[in-house]
């Protein structure tokens, strides 16, 4: 639809940054590890924007993949691959594992990834939130493997459990 040119004259000006960030497992292993890393990279983005103007920050695909590993440092920490970490993981969590992998018909991967859901999803959305409200910032957050969750009021209602038995990469966004 072509608007007339007078109608136009509104400008709207935002600051994007996107964030680069080496993963380092290290920064995995606790909800505080993940939360230090993630407040050190938003301190330098607070250092190089405008408080005044909008500001959207985008952090890298595959960010919250690795809070798999929260909790799990003495079973993961010899892995020199991912996949050794995964074979790692999925032993350390090998009941609870084949649970999820046997009733819901899933591989032992998301069967794992299912059944940590709860304690990355916890990490994932507090911190995030907690970063997009302290430094007045809109995040795209890295994507994640989690199950789907209701929304109730723009808000994810992980707290609620999973709509299902599955597991997406999702990215969410907050602000």
């Amino acid at each position: 639809m072509d608007l007339p040119s007078a109608s136009l004259g509104i400008a709207l000006l935002i600051q994007l940054v996107a964030v680069q960030m080496h993963l380092d497992i290290n920064d995995f292993w606790t909800r505080d590890a993940f939360e230090a890393k993630m407040h050190q990279l938003m301190d330098r983005v607070a250092a190089g924007i405008d408080p005044d103007i909008p500001t959207l920050v985008a952090f890298p695909e595959d960010v919250g993949l690795l809070l798999v590993a929260q909790g799990m440092e003495a079973h993961l920490k010899e892995a020199d691959s991912i996949d050794a970490a995964l074979e790692a993981a999925i032993k350390a969590e090998l009941l609870s594992s084949a649970k999820e992998q046997s009733l819901n018909e899933l591989h032992w991967v998301p069967a794992l990834l299912l059944q940590r859901s709860r304690i990355i999803a916890e990490t994932y959305f507090e911190v995030f939130s907690g970063l997009a409200q302290k430094y007045g910032v809109y995040i795209v957050a890295g994507s994640l493997v989690l199950p789907p969750y209701a929304l109730s009021d723009g808000q994810v209602q992980w707290q609620a459990g999973p709509l299902e038995d599955r597991v997406y990469n999702t990215s969410y966004f907050f602000g």
